[in-house]
């Protein structure tokens, strides 16, 4: 009679943790060191890089007493996009950077167990930094939405750690009044952008239009406002894209930016709005993919 499966597994598994000093599996070394990379020609050495591994979108730029805080996607793990959290890291004079522990992870436990993706900062009302980010959750559709995160300790200058509001701020909701006979992309939701205006908070969060029979319109910056960072209320797009007319601003928008740039002759600010165009509906003359 041959031996249960099971017995047989745990045996093996005993033998080789007995190849091991101690019976023991030895820690993952992790952790990050920039000296690896001295003297490789193609390093970057003037313009910020990640310790290690993969990084791509900078975002979430701040500055609190003189230090400026700067954030991005990145992977631990190796050098290719997955499990992405938020790097971070901190500098005096925007050359010379000191890195920082991860900021945000993906973790089964939090709002966002497949992924911290792109998102922004700024200061509570009582001047303490928080983190507005995409929440990835590929078991939710969308599987994108915006958590909010803040310092554990807020009298470490550095705010090297961080933790998530145990519930996300802002869902996608299918019905969103985007104009009559149209209808929200749903399913496209993320790159939180905010800013403070008096005692409201501004948050846009890009996503698409489409007409109610599921055509392209074009992309969209959605406007939602709070007085305390946690409840927000959607006020409709602050604007929408014409993708027919002007097919490479895409059908859906990303990594919103709404930029002062100075007051008119009455005195009122102007702002920019930046974008990237996007093109979920598929490879297209001014496509990426």
């Amino acid at each position: 009679m041959a031996e249960p499966v099971q017995p047989r597994r745990l045996a093996s598994h005993q033998a080789d943790l007995n190849t091991f000093d101690g019976g023991t599996i030895p820690k993952a070394a992790l952790a990050m060191n920039r000296s690896r990379y001295d003297g490789d020609r193609y390093r970057p050495a003037f313009h910020f890089t990640a310790p290690n591994h993969w990084m791509n979108e900078p975002h979430a730029p701040i500055q609190i007493d003189g230090t400026n805080h700067l954030f991005y996607q990145h992977n631990s793990h190796g050098p290719y996009w997955h499990n992405i959290c938020w790097g971070h890291a901190v500098s005096e004079d925007l050359v010379h950077w000191r890195d920082l522990p991860v900021a945000l992870a993906a973790t089964a436990d939090s709002v966002a167990p497949d992924g911290v993706w792109s998102g922004a900062s700024t200061l509570d009302a009582n001047g303490v930094p928080a983190l507005l980010f995409t929440a990835g959750n590929d078991a939710q559709r969308p599987n994108q939405a915006v958590g909010l995160a803040r310092p554990v300790d807020p009298s470490d200058p550095d705010f090297a750690q961080w933790t998530m509001h145990p519930s996300l701020v802002i869902s996608q909701q299918a019905d969103l009044d985007v104009g009559a006979d149209r209808k929200v992309r749903f399913g496209d939701f993320r790159d939180p952008f905010v800013w403070r205006e008096g005692d409201t908070w501004f948050q846009l969060v890009d996503s698409g239009v489409q007409t109610s029979s599921g055509g392209a319109v074009g992309g969209t910056a959605l406007l939602y406002t709070s007085t305390n960072l946690t409840d927000w209320t959607y006020r409709g797009p602050l604007m929408v894209g014409d993708v027919a007319a002007q097919p490479k601003t895409g059908q859906v928008w990303e990594l919103p930016t709404f930029l002062p740039i100075g007051k008119d002759a009455q005195g009122r600010e102007r702002r920019a709005l930046l974008v990237n165009p996007a093109f979920p509906d598929g490879p297209g003359e001014y496509s990426s993919k």
